[in-house]
């Protein structure tokens, strides 16, 4: 049997962030709520575990002679900045806001919905800096220690609105730009998949 090995930079985790199954201790409840959330680097990867997961399921409760039911509000589809754009959004923050204000950063799995529109039309999604060691901010996010330094705020407005105005004044070339599915439909189609 060969086995392919994932890519040292393919990611994909998954996380139980809720459970919810009964109200007392000496009953047995008749149904089990548990969700979460799934974060990865492919589009491919993230459709391939959720039909293992979904394997695993149908596996365990035909053995437990219960039944399950997904829920597809998972987004999906992960965030993947065109190239062109970031580019572009680098160039106008070194020219409008200077190059001290640029950090790069490890990749990091973002579950946004914002995926919905990167995947049909030329993106960016980047990151404010919310780290400030003075105050005591920059716990990651969805952590109950997560704390932002406000004033971060103004840079990334700032960054937001110079690449909008740069862009209506004097676009990028985004003629290389490819959709990940060809239309909403097929999307939507993709993403009843999962139900």
């Amino acid at each position: 049997m060969r086995m392919k090995l994932a890519a040292p930079d393919v990611r994909f985790t998954w996380s139980i962030g809720r459970v919810e199954c009964g109200t007392a201790r000496n009953v047995i409840p008749d149904h089990l709520y548990f969700g979460g959330t799934a974060r990865f680097s492919e589009a491919e990867d993230g459709r391939r575990a959720f039909f293992q997961i979904k394997k695993y399921l149908e596996s365990a409760c035909s053995v437990c002679d219960c039944k399950f039911k997904i829920s597809p509000d998972q987004y999906l589809l992960p965030v993947v900045n065109y190239s062109t754009c970031a580019e572009f959004a680098k160039e106008n923050i070194i020219k409008n806001l200077g190059k001290e204000v640029l950090y790069d950063a490890e990749p990091w799995m973002a579950s946004e919905t914002f995926n919905y529109l990167s995947n049909f039309y030329p993106s960016v999604y980047c990151f404010v800096g919310i780290k400030n060691e003075k105050i005591g901010s920059g716990e990651n996010h969805h952590t109950p220690k997560f704390d932002l330094d406000e004033k971060a705020l103004v840079y990334g407005t700032a960054a937001a609105l110079s690449y909008a105005v740069n862009f209506l004044e004097n676009p990028p070339d985004l003629s290389g730009f490819k959709k990940v599915r060809p239309s909403f439909k097929d999307f939507i189609s993709f993403v009843h998949d999962f139900a």
